[in-house]
């Protein structure tokens, strides 16, 4: 704080001015204190005795360099006459003017207007739009409460606010925008006292002053607002803060298409630029970014054109047309063999291909297409023919690679006629068993027995519904604890080409046992949680499928030549689940998939158990510890079944019980 103290110091000084006399009398003058502020009353007194009979002036000046009368009194007095004289005097600033510098009348004193200012406030940070209560007390350096007024300003902003000072202490309300630039501010608190118009006593204390940054909006910027399939797009995903300016952090960001679907998903960092590629085929209408951080969230619309786009190829002289663009391939093409030139209108749907055939006397000639748009130009093509010409071929109309779902439904048919003539087939042989005992009893017999293996036939379990899981940014979902079982398989791609039943399997035990299924890489994870389950004890569930897992894999391998290297781990962590459309939306908190990835990639063969987990279910699972790669995991051992040990005890005391009663039987 910058104080200006005008130490000011008062010499009273008794001057004679006319007679010699006078200044020969007996004066003592009363000792002021020692400091005081501006706006306090000075008193002093002398007391006069002359030696001999007196008259003349006297006065009292304030001394200091220069000297200045504040008093004057003209005295008639005998010798050894006593005069008491008080004088008084304000100290203001017009008097005193530029008086300054220490004097002295027997005692040294100083005239000061300086207050102290002091702040009580824990933490000078504030949020925008919010209020900080500010406490002091200011205090007169000759020790007396100040009774005036505070004025609270920012440095640089326009914020002031007016407030009084009473016994020494204020209080005040300090309200920042809520547009206000994040940073340090200089905080000053000014305090004062008044005589009338006049500053008499005055105080500056400065601070710092923190205004926090606050997430307000997400800015998305594209570099284009419509893109043409085959090109890229940049776009920029940024936080702005109450003041529009960056801040730093990261971004969850989706790209639907026009049919709603995800086709770009990825944890941006605040206004990095990220380029997308669009595909030629890529469906023409609005696309829609979203982007969430912070509890907040933003979209934006682009448009991806409309492209009409075909590759031109000549195969055994046949030119072949595909539409490799977004819509329907109308429109003429041009197609030249050599001088000879032909107009060809073609339509062809997405993703189809149209033939021409090109004819000319045997030899080699050149051959252009253009469409207006793109050329294309091929030497050297060897034609044969009567005549030069372009000729469409007959179109294969595919019922059923344009419609995959009725090749399925065939399928399912020709599946049921083979199940129920194999079931009709099964039965004849049943009863062409030759019959040693007696007929009837026996038919009876085999009748009952054929029944019985039609209804466990019946009781095979149909494929049941894969539930299906989907790692994605969850924003209005639950968190929960959930079991983690992560299958990891080298080459899990190629090992499905040979290995797809054991897949299968895997998959079958995750949703037999109420898990769901999500796939990445060389990775199956297992996530079990209360939203399938409907149970939140999931640990045990999750280690016990995993033992079924690993013993049909392990089974697998003694079978076959060819083995499947894979590792399992099972954990326990937080997600963030959402049930939606038949899947299971989710969200790793923390580190809990990470986690369960890199413990399956440290296992060779066995289930190795995280830390996490372990310290849930030590009394139920007997596991070893070891240390692989600086991670503590645990390799389980043995799974201790209480209830199966139950159903033991339980058996074993009834059969005692049953021998008991024989032993008595026999006596």
């Amino acid at each position: 704080m910058r104080q200006k103290l005008l130490p000011i110091c008062l010499i009273l000084v008794l001057v004679t001015i006319l007679s010699l006399n006078i200044i020969s009398a007996e004066i003592m003058l009363s000792q002021p204190s020692s400091v005081y502020n501006l706006g306090d009353l000075l008193e002093m007194k002398a007391t006069i005795k002359p030696t001999q009979d007196s008259s003349d002036f006297f006065d009292l000046d304030l001394v200091c360099n220069e000297s200045k009368n504040f008093y004057r009194e003209y005295l008639d007095l005998e010798a050894d006459e006593e005069k008491i004289v008080g004088a008084s005097l304000i100290l203001t600033r017009k008097f005193l003017e530029n008086f300054t510098g220490n004097c002295y009348v027997k005692q040294l004193f100083k005239i000061s207007d300086n207050i102290y200012i002091g702040l009580n406030v824990e933490n000078f940070s504030i949020e925008p739009g919010k209020k900080m209560e500010l406490k002091g007390e200011a205090i007169k350096e000759n020790g007396e409460k100040v009774e005036g007024f505070l004025e609270l300003s920012v440095e640089d902003t326009e914020i002031k606010i007016l407030n009084n000072v009473k016994n020494g202490s204020f209080i005040s309300n300090l309200e920042v925008p809520e547009n206000m630039t994040s940073g340090y501010y200089t905080l000053k608190a000014r305090v004062y006292e008044k005589a009338g118009e006049e500053i008499t006593n005055e105080g500056l204390l400065k601070t710092s002053l923190y205004v926090k940054q606050v997430p307000k909006k997400i800015d998305i910027s594209l570099e284009n607002a419509s893109v043409i399939p085959g090109k890229n797009m940049s776009f920029k995903v940024t936080i702005k803060d109450q003041a529009g300016d960056e801040v730093a952090g990261n971004i969850g960001v989706k790209v639907h298409n026009v049919n709603n679907e995800i086709v770009f998903q990825k944890i941006l960092e605040s206004g990095k630029e990220e380029t997308l590629h669009f595909e030629n085929n890529a469906t023409p209408g609005y696309w829609r970014i979203e982007a969430d951080a912070f509890g907040l969230a933003s979209q934006k619309l682009f448009y991806v054109e409309e492209l009409a786009k075909a590759r031109f190829e000549i195969e055994n002289e046949t030119l072949i047309i595909t539409n490799i663009g977004n819509i329907v391939y109308r429109k003429p093409i041009e197609v030249s063999i050599n001088d000879f030139k032909e107009i060809k209108n073609v339509d062809i749907e997405l993703g189809e291909s149209m033939k021409l055939k090109l004819s000319a006397p045997e030899g080699e000639y050149e051959v252009k297409v253009s469409d207006g748009v793109s050329e294309f130009v091929a030497s050297g093509v060897p034609l044969t023919g009567n005549i030069v010409g372009v000729a469409e071929l007959k179109r294969e109309f595919n019922l059923v690679s344009r419609y995959p779902i009725i090749l399925l439904f065939l399928m399912l048919v020709f599946g049921l006629f083979i199940f129920f003539m194999g079931r009709k087939v099964f039965r004849k042989k049943a009863y062409a068993y030759p019959i040693t005992a007696t007929p009837t009893k026996i038919k009876v017999e085999e009748k009952k027995k054929t029944e019985k293996e039609e209804k466990e036939e019946l009781k095979v379990p149909l494929p049941t519904k894969i539930g299906e899981a989907e790692h994605s940014l969850v924003l209005h979902g639950r968190k929960e604890k959930t079991g983690i079982l992560t299958v990891r398989i080298k080459d899990l791609n190629v090992v499905k080409k040979t290995a797809q039943e054991t897949i299968n399997d895997i998959v079958r035990i995750i949703v037999e046992n109420n898990g769901v299924v999500y796939e990445t890489s060389d990775y199956i994870f297992g996530i079990f949680s209360s939203l399938t389950t409907r149970t939140f004890n999931n640990e045990m569930l999750t280690i016990k499928t995993s033992k079924q897992i690993n013993d049909i894999i392990g089974e697998r391998n003694k079978k076959y030549k060819e083995k499947i290297f894979y590792g399992i781990s099972v954990n326990s962590g937080d997600l963030i689940l959402k049930k939606e459309a038949n899947k299971l939306k989710f969200t790793s908190v923390g580190n809990t998939i990470n986690l369960a990835k890199r413990i399956a990639s440290l296992s060779n063969e066995e289930i190795l158990m995280s830390e996490p987990l372990h310290n849930k279910v030590m009394s139920e699972v007997k596991a070893e510890k070891e240390v692989r790669d600086g991670i503590n995991v645990y390799h389980i051992k043995n799974i201790i079944e209480r209830d199966r040990y139950k159903e033991f005890i339980s058996d074993f005391l009834q059969r005692l019980g049953e021998e008991g009663k024989g032993l008595e039987g026999k006596r």
